[in-house]
């Protein structure tokens, strides 16, 4: 024997699948046998299976020449046994990469040999997963029960273990109906509900008729008794039990055989629909065995037979439950569990599509296929029509309800105004969870005195609440409480909490900016207006909305309604600094005094420009060039732009003092005047210099 054992983990849609497998190496099949040969595997490592974890799949290798000479069976650790194959596949052979699930597409029963894919068992795979303990000895159970020359052997096989298991079966049902035995095809019951049939194969009478089939292609007849119904589907499937068998011997020499067919009762051959030649009885009292039988390629509405036979002339008891197929009254949901007071949808199908529903308790209408059931308390519905066969039918549903929350306090708030970023009132819910525990609060807030409707508050999730200033008008709050079920109850309305509307930021404009003429500004507020609104500039509030004389800079202005005492928040808006002046001018002396022209000129080279006048000290002119200026004199040049009036820096520049007169003169004569000489001489003798000329009162010379 081999073991395997792996767990892998992936993610699927956000599930994570969790897996154990274990195989088994196998061994001979003896051919003809009245014992079952034993094929084990060790589990360990996976403990209880149940609904959350447990089997999921049993795959095996089989080579055998002839699968319908053979019985295979699974036998869990507390003895729990689940149908495989039973005598499948005609003279075909082998199995090969076979799977059973309780998924698969089509049973064993209708597959063909050589079988390899997924199948479903001729057993519920979900009998196992009962609770046990997992960990144990697992068989594989295989029987030839025919030719003895025609041996085979089990090459292996593996059981898979995951947390999406095999369902469990259905229960054994209470026994609601009698299939007698000994009733032959003309005078087959037509049972319109196979749920909990009850029968037994007693005596030991065959019924037949020349050329029907029914005795030798599938099994012989020993005690054959028969029934008939309606399909409701193309494929009708069905648990059976056999709890006790007479026949003495191992569990596999008694049980039942059955076969679906269709056809004329007395005349000519059936048709099959499905034949089983051995549903085993229960291995023992504490172990019941459910197999699973099937009927395919049925047409809705015809009828069809079904012939019990005991096996190998076997007196059993029986029991019969539909599982899809002649179940032709459903209702949709089937049982399920709401909050008390909600409601629910109930749809009815199959049958003469004549429905009538009671009791009408909690029912908006009591006929017609779908009726909306509003229950404050858990109630059982049951619905009746007649099938197309004129079969009576009824289907019950039973609605469970979870209590609601109990509100033990209800919120309030104190009426008041309250103005952007005050606090405000904070509310409070006490609860309890009515079943379960409480799981949730989440806070509403609504113009209507009502607690429906309203916007869910993010983040208000606790027992108690303090509502946004920010919420503007006559508001209304309210709480949901929930618990574990689902169910929630809402409080009462807090009663209102008038919140005053905040008052809007201001809209404002410069509408006089600060010159070098007009070196102050006017602000104007041009809303938020009305009789109780007064405005500031970050001192005093105002009636007038007007503000002047104002110094260049940043201004922060509010609204405030002198009511309520609300503020607005805040606009800014600055008053531009004054603009920047001309350059410092560019000016020379282009003329300096002398004692020739005792005045000086400047001019101006920069800056220039249409709208630049100049001064030196008095009145502005468009002109550059000052003329006739005082020798020894420091003028202040300013340019100035008359369209700002503003004014450049100075520019200091001097006018040269007029240069002082050369000494007087010194000198004598040098020759008087005679009888001999009329005309005398007259020598200077300083100052003296190139640049001096001296004059007698005529004209300046260089002598």
């Amino acid at each position: 024997m081999q073991k395997l054992f792996f767990v892998t983990a992936f993610i699927f849609s956000a599930f994570i699948i969790r897996a154990q497998s274990f195989t088994g190496a196998g061994g001979a099949i003896p051919g003809t046998s009245l014992f079952q040969t034993f094929f084990p595997v060790t589990v360990s490592g996976v403990g209880t299976i149940n609904a959350t974890y447990g089997l999921a799949q049993v795959c095996i290798n089989i080579t055998h020449p002839q699968t319908d000479e053979i019985e295979i069976l699974l036998q869990a650790p507390d003895g729990t046994i689940v149908p495989l194959s039973i005598q499948n596949g005609g003279s075909g052979n082998n199995y090969t990469g076979t799977c059973f699930t309780a998924v698969a597409g089509t049973s064993v029963k209708f597959g063909g040999a050589p079988f390899s894919g997924s199948y479903l068992p001729e057993g519920h795979l979900g009998a196992v997963n009962n609770g046990q303990n997992a960990n144990g000895i697992w068989n594989l159970v295989v029987q030839d029960r025919r030719n003895g020359s025609n041996a085979g052997a089990v090459n292996n096989f593996t059981l898979s273990f995951t947390n999406v298991p095999a369902p469990q079966p259905p229960a054994f049902p209470a026994c609601s109906g009698i299939i007698n035995s000994g009733i032959d095809c003309a005078s087959a019951t037509l049972i319109c509900d196979f749920n909990g049939q009850c029968g037994n194969t007693a005596g030991s009478t065959v019924l037949d008729w020349p050329g029907s089939g029914l005795d030798g292609p599938c099994f012989q007849l020993q005690n054959n008794t028969f029934v008939k119904f309606v399909a409701a589907a193309s494929t009708a499937s069905f648990s059976v039990w056999v709890p006790t068998h007479t026949n003495g011997g191992p569990y596999t020499q008694g049980g039942v055989q059955m076969l679906f067919f269709e056809g004329t009762c007395g005349s000519g051959a059936v048709i099959p629909h499905g034949c089983y030649p051995h549903i085993l009885p229960y291995s023992s009292a504490a172990n019941p065995l459910i197999s699973v039988v099937s009927a395919s390629g049925l047409t809705i509405g015809n009828t069809y037979y079904l012939m019990i036979d005991g096996f190998s002339g076997d007196n059993t008891t029986f029991r019969i439950a539909a599982n899809t197929g002649v179940n032709i009254l459903d209702v949709s949901p089937q049982d399920s569990t709401v909050c008390v007071g909600q409601s629910v949808s109930l749809t009815a199908s199959g049958g003469n599509g004549v429905f009538n529903w009671s009791p009408s308790a909690g029912l908006n209408t009591t006929s017609g296929a779908t009726v909306i059931a509003t229950v404050t308390d858990t109630t059982t519905y049951t619905v009746t029509t007649t099938t197309a066969a004129g079969c009576p039918n009824s289907k019950t549903v039973t609605i469970n309800t979870n209590p609601l929350p109990i509100i033990t306090t209800e919120p309030s708030a104190t009426v008041q105004n309250v103005c952007q970023n005050k606090a405000v009132t904070t509310l409070s819910v006490t609860a309890t969870a009515g079943s379960g525990s409480i799981t949730g609060y989440q806070w509403y807030i609504t113009t209507m005195p009502s607690n429906t409707g309203g916007a869910a508050f993010p983040g208000a999730t606790s027992s108690t609440y303090t509502p946004s200033s920010a919420n503007v008008g006559t508001l209304y709050f309210y709480c949901k409480v929930t618990n574990s079920n689902g169910c929630s109850t809402n409080s009462a309305v807090s009663g209102a909490l008038i919140v005053s509307a905040t008052v809007a930021t201001p809209a404002a404009t410069a509408i006089l900016q600060p010159t070098c003429l007009v070196p102050t500004g006017t602000l104007v507020v041009t809303a938020p207006s009305g009789a109780n609104i007064q405005y500031s500039i970050g001192g005093a509030y105002q009636v007038s909305g007007t503000f002047s004389s104002l110094t260049a800079g940043p201004y922060n202005i509010t609204a405030k309604n002198i009511v309520t005492g609300c503020v607005s928040n805040i606009k800014l808006v600055t008053l531009n600094n004054l603009p920047a002046g001309p350059a410092t001018p560019v000016a020379s002396v282009t003329v300096q005094p002398t004692c020739l022209t005792p005045t000086g000129t400047i001019d101006i080279s920069s800056p220039l420009g249409a709208t630049i006048e100049y001064s030196i000290g008095g009145a502005y002119q468009a002109a550059t060039s000052f003329t006739g200026l005082t020798n020894g004199t420091t003028y202040s040049i300013t340019a100035k732009d008359i369209v700002t009036g503003c004014i450049s820096s100075p520019f200091l520049l001097a006018i040269n003092t007029i240069p002082g007169a050369p000494v007087a003169p010194t000198g004598s004569v040098s020759t008087q005047p005679d009888c001999n000489t009329p005309a005398g001489t007259i020598t200077i003798t300083g100052p003296s210099g190139a640049n001096i000329e001296y004059s007698i009162g005529g004209a300046y010379q260089a002598s």
